[in-house]
C-alpha cells in the first residue's frame, strides 16, 4: 500500500497547500490521489485546514465512497449539512471521494457549492484522474498529490530546452497540456531544492500556485515560467 506519509514528506504541492492553508486560502480543493488513500488524505487536509489536530472529526463529512462516487442527492444532503452550524470546529469540511467518477448530475450540482461554500464551510473534492468537466474544475484549487515516481525530479530547461518547452505548448502538433506543464515544473523544484537552489524553486511553486486558480493557457504558462527563470520574475 502507498506510504501516504512518505509521498506528502516529499511533495512540493503538499507544501503548497500548506501555504494556502496557513494563509486561509483554500475554499474549494481538489487533490489528485490514489482511491486507496483518498479517506486518510481527506482526514489530513481537513486537519491542516482547522489548523490543529484535536477533537472535531463530527465537523467532518463525506459523500460517496472510494471507488463509487455520490450521486446527486448524496451531494444535495451533503451541501444541505455544510449550511448547518459546526459542532466542534469554526468551519466544517465536506469531502467528496472519487470526484473523477461523478456522473453529470452529481458534478453539476456542485458547481455553486463548490464556487461559494457556505460562510463556515469548505470543500474538498479527491480525484484520482484529472478528468473533472471544465466548469468544476475552474471553481478548484488543484494539487498533484500522486505517487511521486511520476514526478522524477528533474531540471529546468536551459538554452534551447526552453525554446523547445515553448514550441511544445503553443504548437498544435506538439501541444502539452497545462497538467503535464505543472508536472514538470513539480520536478523541477524537486531538483532546484535537491541542488540548495531555494529561491528559484520558491519561484517556480508560486507560478504553480497561479496556474492552479487562473485559467491561462499553456503557452502563457510556459511564458511565465521562463520569465521566472530566466529573468528573475517573483510573483510574491
Amino acid at each position: 500500500m502507498l506510504d501516504l506519509h512518505t509521498v506528502l514528506s516529499q511533495s512540493a504541492e503538499w507544501n503548497r497547500f500548506l501555504k494556502m492553508a496557513e494563509a486561509d486560502r483554500c475554499h474549494s480543493l481538489c487533490f489528485l490521489a490514489p482511491e486507496v488513500v483518498q479517506r486518510e488524505l481527506a482526514a489530513m487536509v481537513a486537519r491542516s485546514l482547522w489548523g490543529d489536530p484535536g477533537a472535531g472529526e463530527e465537523d467532518l463529512l463525506f459523500a460517496g465512497q472510494p471507488g463509487s462516487p455520490p450521486g446527486i442527492e448524496e451531494c444535495r444532503a451533503l451541501a444541505l449539512e455544510l449550511s448547518m452550524v459546526p459542532v466542534r470546529r469554526t468551519f466544517r469540511v465536506g469531502v467528496i471521494l472519487s470526484a473523477d467518477r461523478l456522473s453529470l448530475p452529481a458534478a453539476n450540482s456542485l458547481l455553486k457549492l463548490t464556487e461559494e461554500p457556505p460562510p463556515r464551510a469548505k470543500m474538498v473534492l479527491l480525484a484520482e484522474r484529472d478528468n473533472l468537466i471544465p466548469t468544476l474544475r475552474s471553481r478548484l484549487a488543484v494539487f498533484n498529490l500522486l505517487p511521486l515516481e511520476h514526478r522524477s525530479p528533474a531540471p529546468p530547461p536551459v538554452g534551447e530546452g526552453w525554446g523547445d518547452l515553448l514550441r511544445r505548448c503553443s504548437s498544435p502538433g506538439g501541444r502539452v497540456d497545462l497538467v503535464a506543464l505543472r508536472d514538470e515544473m513539480n520536478g523541477w523544484v524537486g531538483f532546484l531544492v535537491s541542488q540548495g537552489r531555494f529561491d528559484e524553486a520558491q519561484r517556480i511553486s508560486r507560478v504553480m500556485e497561479v496556474l492552479s486558480t487562473c485559467p491561462l493557457s499553456t503557452s502563457m504558462a510556459a511564458d511565465m515560467a521562463f520569465l521566472t527563470l530566466e529573468e528573475g520574475l517573483d510573483l510574491a
